[in-house]
């Protein structure tokens, strides 16, 4: 269950305003945004569509399917409401026509993307139920690909295959209606200008409005949706009117300067409320490159997973060239041992080489190029028990070992992870290769054996598969093997 079903499944089991604030939270950007295209730009009859969108979440979320992708529904429900709004309001706002709020676009002009703008949301809802769900994690609610993987229930490269295949998709229904833009262009444009940032104190007045709304039933929905979209502005001038015409016309000399004041105040009011607005749009765009920049720090962590097991890989193979010389030092040491020796005595013959000890202190992330650097990681991963060697540890894990793995650490709750390594490596004081058996091109059998306080442990074998150039755990360490 993903973190957004669970919001609503408290809300609809506890009626929880803090959950359903927290879903508005979460999709406001996505609703607003679309709603701001699909109303050709009036900033205040988006508000009234994304309030509207968020009244009819809180009260039919209990009617809604489980399992259902909430954004979806959301931009399915945006397209419907605008589009019956439109239709209302369509003459009163004939002469009208507002600016599109979005960032200039990175790799292509205004002019193509207020092309692209109102039909966008239509050849969305054209694409297949899988292609609509992966551009709208993506570009809509701004997740990574490891994230859209996790959502449509597959790993981060086939989320990445699964986004550009539906990128070339909409490309080709927006170039049968006269939008001609690349498919990485468009790409580029979703990402810099799909989401437009909601007015940061929408967020409390939407959530208000709609458990009000759920609470007091339909009857009163749209007089409170109108009453509290209404600006400062707006309902002070509103308040004038009335006082005005309500006064009887004996009193209206004397009330005339008190009018004036209030004038004066509201004009004050106008001139607060600009600075306000100039101020919720700065905040709004500075929470929108912090969230970009949230998911810039994801990649580049993953980046810097990359580059530490790269590291691994070449103090592997500094190692191996560091042994290569020790033996070749040691072969001419005995070629030259072989040719002082005596003609009538014959040279004793050496023992093979024991298998040399990690000692504990001494283990490091080494890595996955190689059995024995696999190997050496997880003793690691295991020995540090925290969140990031759990990360190192499933890293190091055939994908059918790794959900088998998550699955028993989510059932045994947290610090499941640093139990596991305390059994495994407390009693032991280091580790060694015995041998490496080659079964098929890209299989090798590990034989291990552990060192304890009290001498030689059991000795495991471990069965790894080359992936994709890296070696994974295959299947859970055997029974100890007799010594």
């Amino acid at each position: 269950m993903t973190e957004s079903s669970k919001l609503l499944a408290d809300y609809v089991a506890n009626g929880s305003e803090p959950a359903f604030r927290d879903l508005v939270a979460r999709y406001v950007n996505l609703v607003y945004s679309t709603a701001l295209r699909l109303v050709k730009g009036d900033v205040y009859l988006a508000q009234d569509v994304t309030q509207t969108v968020f009244v009819r979440l809180a009260r039919r979320a209990g009617k809604l399917s489980d399992g259902l992708m909430l954004g979806g529904w959301l931009h399915r429900d945006t397209c419907y409401v605008a589009s019956k709004t439109m239709r209302a309001e369509r003459r009163r706002r004939a002469r009208e026509r507002e600016a599109v709020l979005m960032n200039s676009l990175k790799d292509d002009s205004e002019d193509r993307w207020e092309k692209l703008a109102p039909i966008l949301d239509d050849a969305i809802n054209r694409l297949g139920n899988q292609d609509r769900a992966a551009i709208l994690l993506r570009f809509f609610e701004q997740r990574n690909f490891r994230s859209v993987g996790e959502a449509l229930g597959s790993n981060e490269d086939a989320a990445r295959m699964r986004i550009n295949r539906a990128l070339e998709k909409l490309h080709s229904l927006l170039q049968r209606r006269g939008v001609v833009l690349p498919a990485a262009a468009l790409g580029a444009a979703l990402a810099g200008a799909a989401v437009t940032a909601a007015p940061a104190e929408f967020v409390l007045t939407i959530s208000t409005a709609a458990l009000a709304n759920a609470a007091t039933g339909a009857g009163t929905a749209f007089t409170l949706i109108k009453l509290m979209s209404m600006t400062k502005l707006q309902a002070g001038i509103i308040g004038a009117i009335v006082v005005a015409t309500a006064t009887p016309l004996v009193i209206q000399h004397q009330a005339q300067a008190k009018l004036q004041n209030q004038v004066r105040a509201l004009q004050e009011q106008v001139d607060e409320l600009a600075r306000l607005k100039m101020e919720n749009e700065r905040l709004s765009n500075l929470l929108a490159q912090a969230q970009s920049a949230q998911t810039l720090a994801e990649d580049e962590k993953a980046q810097l997973l990359r580059l530490r097991a790269e590291v691994g890989r070449l103090r592997q193979e500094t190692n191996n060239v560091a042994k290569l010389r020790e033996e070749n030092r040691q072969l001419r040491t005995a070629q030259a041992a072989r040719q002082i020796v005596p003609p009538n005595r014959q040279p004793t013959p050496t023992q093979p080489d024991e298998p040399q000890s990690v000692p504990k202190e001494s283990w490091a992330f080494a890595g996955y190029a190689s059995p024995e650097a696999t190997v050496q990681s997880l003793l690691w991963a295991l020995r540090q028990g925290d969140d990031q060697a759990f990360q190192a540890y499933l890293n190091g894990l055939t994908p059918e070992l790794r959900d088998k793995i998550e699955k028993d650490a989510a059932s045994r709750g947290p610090n499941a992870f640093a139990g596991l390594g305390a059994d495994e490596t407390g009693d032991m004081t280091g580790f060694r290769i015995l041998e490496t058996i080659p079964v098929s091109g890209d299989e090798t059998l590990v034989r291990l054996q552990s060192d304890g306080a009290g001498g030689d442990g059991p000795v495991q074998n471990f069965m790894l598969k080359q992936i994709e150039g890296q070696w994974k755990i295959a299947g859970q360490p055997s029974k100890p093997a007799a010594k």
